[in-house]
């Protein structure tokens, strides 16, 4: 009964992805003298102290050269320092916890131990007997040895990994803060110039070739279309074409033109995708010859959401450039409706497509994010990532697409809609995924519930990130990096140096020449004074070839490259 009370204990305190590594633990005391916000205090079986707070990271320290740990103890002086006590088979090692948890000594060869009250002050004293060793060793409650018998002072300079992340994490928190209104503005005028360059080529709808239907002009332009699928993804509408380039020259700037019949402007962007190895692939604007791939338009729902009509219509156009002309061809008229929206088929992840189409609204409708997964557990070496994600995440795999999770199971939940696409297994535990998401809070929220929710150790990443592991058994796991120098810029501080020099011999030849001495005339076409024009002239020839090499050797930059030119660096 009592190891099911503290197994409860354990799951509302820890994320799961800790719980199965802890070796020991303590509850924290809570002293009124301190303001520290603290749960619970664990150690893993790598070695690695770690504080939380409601379930989140405070801080780390990992504990070098340790295994085999049995207790940990929380300690206090009469000034409430904090000490956390560790105890391994062999040796103890004691943690002063200020701003940041160190090693505040280390004993080895333990044989025993055990807590005094030596003088009645309610303080403990430590006393420790070592292997073969009769002399006990005595510490105070500040953990310093008493009596003539002194021991090395060990102290390790580490830097705890969890205490980085958790300073990125909040930097993340901050720049997506920052960025979200720099990011609105920003869609904010490209919708505007959207809207002005329709505005400008918008046909006069009085003396449209519309009416000439939509069967001959495909024709004449060499381009086969589909009728457009009208849904709704990602709260948005998405309005897919199917279309191919019949031509034998590639058609250039393909767009979807809307004009609305009863609004004078509808806010959408245009996509262009065609299919890939692993799924779909955004390409820009262009269609070589005899290429078939998809244009999809996104609207936003708010056009109808929030407007006095119940129904939006429209007419669209297919605009492109072919060889330098522009052209436009009619597609069938759009009508949406807010019953069409209340169905429960107007939902494209709900709907009967194929599994191609709702994976093409998905990541139509959503903003792509690269991440690298990695497994660190050594106990468990072999995992299929795709399967841990559905089993824990709620995460679902569409029919006849093997490498594609999607979340659709609760609309209201933050994660709905995210789109995870694997792109590479190397069969090492690292994953390489391109996330498809509304927004980076959906990001940062799936990377928290895989902390949180999956009992495996995975570390996510992105591609521009160096790792290096801190133990040799995840050495897998390390960036294959290179110094490489960039030079371009010193190549023009050489070219002003050389040209600074052949001025000055210049200069220095000229005075020879005009030189009366017998001895000077001697050495014209042999070698070249560089006093002849005189100490000052030099001492100022010499300055400003020094400032030019200063100056140029202030461009040189050198960078840390990875395979996916990584420029920052964390460690496993």
């Amino acid at each position: 009964m009592e190891s099911e009370s503290i197994l409860k204990d354990l799951n509302e305190l820890l994320p799961t992805s800790i719980r199965q590594e802890v070796a020991c633990f303590c509850f924290y005391d809570d002293h009124p003298r301190d303001s520290r916000k603290i749960d619970i205090v664990v150690c893993t079986k790598r070695g690695e102290v770690m504080e939380f707070h409601q379930r989140e990271l405070v801080s780390s320290f990992f504990l070098e050269n340790t295994s085999d740990i049995n207790d940990i103890i929380i300690l206090r002086n009469e000034n409430c320092d904090l000490f956390y006590f560790v105890h391994s088979n062999s040796q103890i090692i004691i943690l002063s916890v200020k701003e940041e948890m160190n090693i505040h000594i280390l004993i080895s060869n333990v044989e025993r131990y055990e807590f005094l009250d030596m003088d009645f002050s309610g303080l403990p004293c430590l006393k420790v007997i070592r292997k073969e060793d009769a002399v006990p060793f005595i510490y105070d409650c500040n953990f310093k040895l008493l009596g003539p018998v002194k021991v090395e002072k060990l102290e390790f300079e580490t830097f705890p990994i969890m205490s980085q992340l958790a300073r990125k994490l909040t930097e993340a928190k901050y720049n997506v803060k920052q960025n979200q209104a720099t990011l609105d503005e920003y869609i904010k005028i490209k919708q505007t110039a959207a809207h002005c360059l329709y505005e400008r080529n918008s046909p006069n709808t009085d003396e449209s070739f519309f009416t000439l239907g939509s069967t001959s002009i495909p024709k004449v332009l060499s381009i086969q279309t589909q009728k457009p699928l009208v849904k709704g993804c990602n709260k948005k509408i998405t309005v897919i074409v199917n279309i191919k380039n019949e031509n034998n020259v590639p058609i250039e700037n393909i767009h979807i033109l809307f004009h609305g019949t009863d609004n004078k402007t509808i806010t959408y962007t245009t996509k262009v995708f065609e299919e890939s190895s692993t799924i779909w692939k955004e390409i820009t604007n262009t269609m070589n010859s005899n290429q078939e791939c998809y244009v999809v338009a996104v609207l936003d729902m708010r056009e109808l959401k929030y407007g006095v009509f119940s129904k939006i219509e429209f007419e669209a156009v297919l605009s492109f450039t072919k060889l330098g002309s522009s052209y436009v061809l009619p597609l069938e008229n759009v009508s949406i409706s807010v019953m069409e929206i209340m169905g429960e088929d107007f939902e494209l992840l709900m709907s009967n497509e194929d599994s191609k189409l709702k994976v093409l609204g998905l990541m139509a409708t959503s903003e792509k994010m690269e991440l690298i997964l990695r497994h660190v557990d050594p106990e468990e070496p072999g995992v299929n990532i795709l399967e841990i994600l559905c089993k824990y995440l709620n995460m679902e795999a569409l029919d006849n697409v093997d490498n594609v999770l999607v979340h659709k199971k609760s609309p209201t939940h933050i994660l709905h809609g995210l789109t995870l696409v694997l792109m590479e297994d190397n069969k090492m535990g690292s994953f390489k995924i391109d996330v498809y998401s509304r927004s980076t809070a959906q990001v940062l929220a799936l990377i928290i519930y895989m902390y949180d929710r999956i009992p495996h150790r995975i570390m996510a990443t992105l591609p521009d990130h160096i790792v290096s592991a801190k133990t040799s058994d995840l050495a897998r796991f390390n960036s294959n990096t290179e110094m490489v120098i960039d030079t371009k810029n010193y190549a023009s501080s050489l070219l002003n140096i050389s040209n600074q020099i052949l001025e000055y011999f210049d200069e220095c030849m000229i005075k020879m020449n005009n030189s009366t001495e017998p001895e000077i005339k001697a050495q014209i076409g042999q070698q070249i004074r560089f006093l002849s024009v005189g100490l000052p002239e030099f001492l100022k020839f010499r300055n400003k070839v020094l400032e030019e090499s200063s100056i140029g050797v202030q461009t040189i930059k050198m960078e840390t490259f990875s395979e996916d030119m990584s420029v920052e660096s964390l460690d496993v």
